[in-house]
């Protein structure tokens, strides 16, 4: 990792070679495809607190708001690395098996996130989203305050959206504010800092101006390569 996180100006784009210790094979890309894939294996793994598993499957990935609590001195340099090694395997052509939120990807790509993200991010919080949106007639009844309540390390707090939000109580008429700050909260200030310390690691090997052209199924596909065969094409091709 800190070989990688070194890596400045035109080096951060030179094609590496990579060898096993105690193995002898000529690197014609093979080498390095299983390089990547034991790094991310690693980089994702739960022990290491960096990323969890997403509320959507089994596959997807999402930021650890609490990675501090696994790599006190750490994380942080780990997030760089990660968006690092994640960059520098698509430009090398290597697919990974790191499939990401359609949020990060949003995120990398510089795309806006909006209420529809919600149910590719967490299902359950869609749900409730939703729920409000259709009781909104009668919202005051349901005694939501502007604050979230989360649970970490088996600790409970109570995250206001806004200042005073754990007395302040959600109407009909300041309900876009509230989902607003909700969004907001999931999608930015969650894992605020996880996120922007793996963008700037990420970018600084592609820059995002040359991934807009991409929208997120596309990036995916980039990164991860596709699971689907297309038999037809298969076929004549």
């Amino acid at each position: 990792s800190n070989y990688v996180n070194a890596l400045h100006g035109l080096d951060r784009w030179r094609t590496a070679r990579y060898e096993f210790f105690g193995e002898l094979a000529m690197d014609s890309g093979g080498v390095a495809k299983e390089w990547y894939r034991l790094v991310c294996d690693s980089v994702f793994k739960p022990e290491y607190g960096l990323f969890e598993r997403s509320d959507l499957d089994d596959v997807t990935y999402d930021f650890n708001p609490s990675s501090e609590l696994f790599q006190p001195e750490r994380h942080m340099h780990y997030y760089r690395f990660a968006g690092r090694i994640l960059a520098k395997a698509i430009f090398e052509g290597c697919f990974v098996d790191a499939h990401l939120t359609k949020i990060i990807y949003k995120h990398i790509l510089g795309r806006p996130c909006s209420l529809e993200d919600l149910e590719l991010y967490d299902k359950s919080l869609h749900r409730s989203i939703q729920h409000i949106l259709d009781n909104i007639e009668h919202v005051e009844e349901l005694d939501l305050a502007f604050s979230i309540g989360t649970t970490v390390m088996g600790a409970h707090t109570e995250v206001e959206l806004k200042e005073g939000g754990a007395e302040l109580y959600v109407t009909k008429d300041n309900l876009g504010d509230y989902i607003k700050l909700f969004l907001k909260y999931y999608f930015f200030e969650r894992g605020q800092d996880q996120l922007s310390t793996f963008l700037k690691g990420f970018h600084e090997i592609i820059p995002q101006s040359l991934l807009c052209v991409f929208n997120e199924e596309e990036f995916e596909q980039i990164m991860c390569g596709t699971t689907e065969i297309d038999v037809e094409d298969w076929k004549n091709n």
